[in-house]
């Protein structure tokens, strides 16, 4: 879908090379190409901040019961990325997990953890003309770290061959799967403006988050007995993202999604039923330079 540009102001991380006007001001259109140098070192940032609601109706051997619980959930991390030469399809990137500082906060509780997943590495492998990105975790076979790398680089879109105009768009979609989780993603990329070496976009966003809950009938769950359903959540958003003409990244991504959950209706063998609602507020903001 094509919408009118915005003029916007929010800068954003992620990676491109500059066109021939990269000293003009003002430009109608822009080609846009990742510029990852060889041996340079990018320090990428993330902040996600959740705010929601889940509201669960049980009706229990005739009594019906309301149990609603709030969620507020913060995290923020941190991790350099080494453009460590180039192979075939693209270019190569060794990145290391150094340090994740997050944590959460359920009603008046909060927990928090630092330094998890400290061993863990990546390696990239970044296309420069469609920006197509391949993440293979380490160590291999640990679906966590894998998901976790693979958002790491969702956020840089797949990029057109030709040129991009004031008010034209593009299209980015993505998946991120793990044993537990699957994710399909539509990102709408609408140039917004172009203006001292720097491209502006507003994006449209679209999610389906797929949690796999059953654990069967056989009492293998949480709750014996217990047949779960799998939980679809719809996440819809917008935000702003501002490429670097000249280092070829989007230096910036931020924006928000509302989301709640498709199907609430989940049943066992003990005579049990219940539905639960949840309903949100996701906000987020990737950084990304050349240090």
């Amino acid at each position: 879908m094509r919408r009118a540009a915005v003029n916007l102001a929010a800068p954003m991380t992620c990676i491109l090379l500059a066109v021939a006007c990269v000293g003009v001001s003002e430009a109608a259109s822009v080609k846009l190409r990742y510029g990852f140098q060889t041996g340079s070192v990018y320090r990428v940032t993330e902040q996600y901040h959740d705010v929601g609601k889940s509201v669960t109706e049980m009706n229990v051997m005739g009594q019906q019961q309301t149990m609603e619980t709030p969620t507020d959930q913060v995290s923020s991390g941190t991790w350099k990325a080494k453009v460590v030469g180039k192979v075939a399809g693209g270019v190569k990137l060794a990145v290391e997990y150094g340090q994740y500082k997050g944590g959460e906060r359920w009603a008046s509780n909060k927990m928090e953890t630092g330094d998890i997943f400290g061993s863990s590495s990546a390696e990239v492998v970044v296309h420069p003309v469609d920006g197509a990105v391949k993440v293979v975790a380490s160590p291999a076979g640990d679906q966590t770290v894998e998901i976790i790398y693979q958002g790491r680089f969702a956020w840089m879109p797949e990029l057109p061959e030709g040129p991009v105009g004031v008010g034209s768009e593009f299209t980015h979609e993505y998946v991120l799967q793990s044993g537990m989780y699957n994710i399909k993603a539509t990102d709408e990329y609408y140039l917004a403006g172009i203006k001292g070496g720097f491209a502006t976009f507003d994006v449209e966003t679209r999610q389906l988050m797929v949690i796999r809950m059953d654990q069967g009938a056989g009492g293998g769950g949480a709750i014996p007995g217990m047949a779960m359903a799998d939980m679809k959540l719809a996440y819809k958003g917008e935000g702003t993202a501002v490429f670097d003409l000249k280092e070829g990244i989007f230096v910036e991504r931020e924006g928000r999604m509302s989301y709640s959950n498709l199907d609430s209706g989940q049943t066992n063998t003990m005579g049990m039923a219940f539905s639960t609602r949840m309903t949100g507020v996701a906000r987020y903001k990737w950084e990304m330079e050349r240090q």
